[in-house]
């Protein structure tokens, strides 16, 4: 689309070519540690890049392909050697390329010079249906969790979800997580507790706390969860599914409902007022989906739940 938007169709053609463009999705470039996060519902994806060098290490965040600039740019596309490429039309002529020459323009990181060796951990999500005590306050939704292996802090970034751009970065050194002190960790993940466990890796600085550490919001900022009439949490129990042809919701009673793709996009929404099945031939006028993961958001008098469903 980016090559046809400016009219070259034969570069366009190119990019179509499997044959020189692989359909996978792949970093390549980064030394280790690697470490990347995919939003599950938000077609976000985040990463860390340990460079060739002390202190220029970078994090990236992007909501579609990009060409991330490695080896001729990093950081704010700073060359990476005397090569005389320009970021905004770089090539490849190296005799291994067996792909297109004409690369697209090169796309600058989203964070540079917090650490070294940078780690990109997990974006928070705020689940205000989750009964926890230790969940993460709804204030950190969209917050991206960065480390550094090297470097004893880490980085709070507070994520725009419109524009998907960094509004804000807090850094938070080592001991404001009372007793815990973590040791090159590795890797970042928020558990179904909402609590965050960080993989910390052993031996290298020392023997000092090793293995999985959870770390736990104790601050008072917490919202209550929402409720049933009864004063029961309530539970995502409802029966939806999607096949090619149909989308089925078994929720009894007045309901909402909006399908959305992975980057948060409405594709339909619909009101009901028993369980019901809605042809996909029926939705705007012939609706087509691809196969591939989607998220159905409910609307019911017990409240109001998001699901991800598959399309087979």
């Amino acid at each position: 689309q980016q090559w046809e938007s400016q009219n070259k169709m034969t570069l366009a053609a190119q990019y179509r070519d499997t044959s020189k463009v692989l359909p996978e999705l792949y970093v390549k470039g980064d030394r280790s540690n690697y470490s990347i996060y995919v939003h599950p519902t938000k077609r976000w994806m985040a990463w860390g890049v340990v460079n060739y060098s002390n202190n220029n290490d970078e994090f990236n965040l992007i909501t579609h392909p990009v060409f991330a600039g490695w080896p001729y740019f990093h950081q704010n596309n700073v060359p990476a050697c005397n090569n005389g490429k320009i970021a905004s039309a770089p090539t490849n002529n190296s005799p291994f390329n067996s792909g297109v020459t004409e690369l697209p323009p090169a796309t600058p990181s989203v964070m540079t010079n917090l650490v070294n060796v940078a780690i990109g951990g997990p974006i928070y999500t705020f689940d205000p249906t989750l009964d926890s005590p230790t969940k993460f306050p709804p204030q950190m939704n969209n917050t991206w969790i960065t480390m550094s292996w090297q470097s004893l802090q880490m980085h709070f970034t507070t994520i725009d979800s419109t524009t998907v751009t960094i509004k804000k970065t807090t850094r938070v050194d080592n001991g404001l997580f009372g007793a815990w002190r973590w040791r090159a960790p590795l890797q970042g993940k928020f558990g179904p507790d909402g609590a965050l466990y960080v993989l910390n890796y052993d031996g290298y600085y020392s023997t000092i706390d090793p293995g999985i550490a959870r770390v736990d919001y104790v601050g008072s900022c917490h919202v209550p969860v929402q409720v049933n009439a009864n004063n029961s949490a309530p539970k995502v129990d409802f029966d939806i599914s999607l096949t090619s042809s149909m989308l089925r919701v078994r929720e009894a009673g007045a309901h909402e409902f909006g399908l959305y793709d992975l980057g948060g996009k409405l594709i339909y929404s619909i009101s009901g007022k028993t369980g019901a099945e809605y042809r996909l031939r029926d939705l705007r006028n012939g609706l087509k989906l691809n196969t591939g993961l989607y998220a159905v958001r409910v609307t019911t008098q017990r409240g109001i739940f998001t699901k991800n469903v598959t399309l087979l």
